[in-house]
């Protein structure tokens, strides 16, 4: 904020034909900015003196067309501010001026955190952690990777969350945001994507009405079911590319477990791994170019990255222990997985080239499984297991800050899997008397039931724009026809469950296609 120095007696120090004027500008308390304005262009300032005449800051800054400025200049303990300046032919004076001084708002240091990007029908919604000091926030966004202040179209004045509507169905935007204050803008958050679906994508799960396990895939609503694998032999497990045009999948196809790709309408299935030994648990990088997995191929599980075409198989980790279900953050930088090779099973995270394994949890006597990624990368989500009780817990993505969120007497024995907007997290859990699914805020507050019949409700997964959740359900004590497991859908707070396979096999792990 401005405050403008008054001069007491410009005549007597500069003559009758000189125009000055001063300007005192806040930064940062207790410092400030001069601005000298003056008809002499000759003038040069050399000095600024506190009220006690003793030198605060010196310079010696010519006047460039008119002007001069002192940044950072120390406050004087006094509302009177003394310049020692001098101009050609005129000997050197102290000038005495009165001030106000206002302090502007300290600048921004800090980008926003906690930046998530969610989709709709055409629109993308992003949002974010609020920043000390910010007045307004800039959004800068592309349909290519790498978005910048200087790259990216601006959206100035945005609150969160902002809906971007007007969006294409299918097409994957990026985003970035900036938080604004009087002071200037901040550094760019971290990048984030999200592609907008109508939420009535594919649902691939796995079924067992042809005598052995299948790849099925339906809509949304249930009708289309169709078998993409369609073999004599067992198919698991299937991971979605991020685009949705592929599936990854395991298939004991060939003598022992693979894993296989195919197109989303089951055509060009391909073996990837083809090697001796178990490959299992196929996962996608989030730019959709490498599948990571778990393999016995060298005598005990490890974790495996891969091209997605199956080129350069190359082994991650490399001990006499397990590693198993490897799950990489939204950034693609690092794999979360568990490995019992500290006697319990505990969460590590490696780097997606093999190097920088770091331990996250540290729990003797404990085992910690089931690792989930935030939405932004900042935070995993795990079981927690000790004689037989489960909790869910939350760890920063470093291993710092690890938070119990459930505490009851039954068990948390599911996957825990986080919303698309990172705001609330589902699990499974037996705290009244059978497996049922719940959800929380991500924080674990808010803690509410969705599912109660007296069968089994596991595997719970949110659609893309998460207004829905499918899962698996075994009900067989409602009725006869109903005695073994089908993939259910509900809306996300509980309302509206609907069977949509309905037969007379078990049909489980539902997944839903990202677009």
């Amino acid at each position: 904020m401005n405050s403008t120095i008054r001069p007491a007696s410009l005549g007597l120090l500069l003559g009758a034909s000189a125009c000055l004027m001063q300007t005192l500008q806040a930064q940062t308390a207790p410092k400030l900015s001069i601005h000298m304005q003056t008809g002499y262009a000759g003038i040069t300032v050399t000095g600024m003196v506190s009220a006690t005449h003793t030198i605060e800051a010196t310079t010696n800054l010519a006047l460039t067309n008119g002007w001069v400025v002192l940044t950072n200049v120390l406050l004087p303990a006094s509302p009177w501010v003394y310049i020692d300046y001098a101009s050609p032919g005129m000997a050197r004076r102290f000038y005495r001026a009165s001030a106000m001084i206002t302090n502007a708002p300290p600048g921004i240091t800090s980008a926003p955190t906690g930046v998530t990007a969610t989709t709709g029908n055409g629109q993308v919604t992003i949002s974010w952690n609020a920043v000390s000091g910010a007045t307004s926030y800039n959004i800068y966004w592309s349909t290519t990777s790498g978005v910048t202040k200087s790259s990216g179209t601006k959206i100035s004045g945005a609150t969160s969350p902002y809906s971007h509507t007007g969006r294409t169905n299918g097409t994957t935007y990026y985003y970035i945001v900036t938080a604004v204050n009087s002071s200037g803008e901040s550094a760019e958050s971290a990048q984030v994507s999200a592609a907008p679906t109508t939420g009535t994508g594919k649902i691939a799960f796995v079924s067992g009405r042809d005598a052995h396990d299948e790849i099925y895939v339906m809509n949304a609503d249930g009708s289309n079911q169709t078998n993409l694998t369609n073999n004599s032999w067992d198919n698991r497990h299937a991971s979605w590319s991020p685009d949705g045009t592929k599936i990854a999948f395991m298939s004991n196809r060939d003598g022992n477990w693979e894993i296989y790709l195919m197109n989303a309408n089951g055509s060009s299935q391909t073996n990837l791994t083809n090697k001796a030994g178990d490959d299992y648990d196929p996962a996608w990088s989030p730019d959709g170019l490498k599948i990571a997995f778990m393999s016995n191929r060298d005598g005990n599980w490890e974790i495996y990255v891969m091209g997605a075409d199956g080129s350069n198989p190359t082994r991650l980790t490399n001990n006499t222990s397990d590693d198993y279900y490897p799950v990489w953050s939204p950034d693609g930088s690092k794999i979360a997985f568990e490995s019992n090779r500290d006697v319990s099973w505990e969460i590590y995270v490696v780097n997606a080239n093999g190097g920088g394994q770091t331990r996250l949890t540290n729990n003797s006597g404990w085992d910690d499984s089931h690792a989930s990624w935030s939405p932004d990368g900042t935070k995993i989500v795990f079981i927690s297991v000790i004689q037989g009780n489960g909790e869910v817990y939350v760890v920063n993505a470093n291993g710092s800050g690890p938070t119990r969120l459930t505490n009851n007497s039954g068990s948390n024995l599911s996957y825990p899997v986080w919303s698309p907007d990172g705001t609330k997290i589902a699990f499974m859990s037996n705290r009244d008397g059978n497996d049922e699914i719940y959800v929380m805020n991500a924080n674990g507050s808010g803690q509410k039931r969705l599912t109660n019949n007296p069968g089994i409700d596991e595997h719970p997964a949110w659609s893309p724009d998460g207004s829905k959740i499918i899962f698996a359900s075994y009900r067989f004590k409602l009725s006869p026809s109903d005695g073994n497991y089908e993939i259910y859908m509900m809306n996300a707070d509980g309302s509206g469950q609907t069977n949509l396979t309905n037969n007379q096999a078990d049909d489980s792990e539902p997944s839903w296609s990202p677009k």
